[in-house]
C-alpha cells in the first residue's frame, strides 16, 4: 500500500490489457454493464480499450458497469482506458446512469480512507439514454487526467472533476490542457501505490490529445 486512503489489498484482481472488440455486443437487461468489467469491487483496471456495443439498464459504460471500494481498506482505479467511437453505449432505464468509461463510480460514505479515481481515461464513445456522462458517474469518485468527445453528453462527470475536459470530434488540445493533464497525472502518482501508478502521459497531435 501507499499513503494513508491509498490502500491496496494484494487479495483482489489487477485487470490489465482486455480489449473487447467491435464484433462483440455486450447486453444486460439489469445494472452494472461493461464492455470489460461489470462490478468492480476493490480491483486495479488498467490499459483496458472497449471497442463493443454496451447496453443495460443502468451503470452501463464502455470499460467497467459499476467501480468501488470494497470495505475499508481497498481502493478502486481504473487507469488509461479507453473506449472508442465504434462503440455504442446505451442505458435503457429512464433515470440509468451511462458514460463511457465507468457507469457509476463510487466510495462508501462511511469509507473516507478509500479512493476511487478514474485515471488518464479517455472516450470517443456515443452516450445514450438516462443521466449520460463521458467519462464516469461519481459519488465520492474523481475523473482525473480524462478527456472525451461529446457524443451524446456534454458533462465529464456529475461531480469531481480535475484536469478533464470534454471536446467535439473534432476539437483540439491546447497546450495548456495537456500541460493540466500531465500535472494532475504526475500528482497522482505522488500517493498512488505502486500497483496503481499511471505511467501514461498526454501529448498534443493539432488534435484530440493522445496518451503515450
Amino acid at each position: 500500500g501507499g499513503a494513508s486512503g491509498q490502500g491496496y489489498n494484494e487479495a483482489f484482481a489487477i485487470v490489465k490489457n482486455a480489449t473487447a472488440d467491435a464484433a462483440t455486443k455486450v447486453i444486460g437487461s439489469d445494472n452494472s454493464v461493461g464492455g470489460i468489467v461489470g462490478n468492480n469491487y476493490g480491483a486495479i483496471i488498467v490499459d483496458c480499450e472497449n471497442y463493443a456495443d454496451v447496453t443495460g439498464k443502468s451503470h452501463v459504460a464502455g470499460i467497467c458497469g459499476y467501480s468501488r471500494d470494497y470495505h475499508h481498506d481497498a481502493d478502486c482505479y481504473v487507469i488509461g482506458c479507453k473506449s472508442y467511437a465504434d462503440a455504442t453505449i446505451t442505458a435503457t432505464g429512464s433515470d440509468g446512469t451511462v458514460a463511457g468509461i465507468v457507469g457509476y463510480n463510487m466510495t462508501d460514505g462511511n469509507h473516507s480512507n478509500t479512493t476511487a479515481p478514474v485515471v488518464a481515461c479517455a472516450s470517443q464513445s456515443q452516450i445514450v439514454g438516462g443521466r449520460r456522462y463521458i467519462i464516469s458517474y461519481n459519488s465520492n469518485g474523481k475523473s482525473i487526467a480524462c478527456y472525451g468527445v461529446k457524443n451524446g453528453s456534454n458533462s465529464i462527470s456529475n461531480s469531481t472533476i480535475e484536469a478533464s475536459y470534454a471536446y467535439d470530434a473534432n476539437g483540439v488540445a491546447t497546450d495548456a490542457e495537456i500541460n493540466a493533464m500531465n500535472a494532475a497525472i504526475a500528482t497522482y502518482n505522488t500517493t498512488a501505490p505502486a500497483e496503481a501508478q499511471c505511467n501514461h502521459t498526454w501529448s498534443a497531435n493539432g488534435g484530440l490529445p493522445v496518451l503515450n
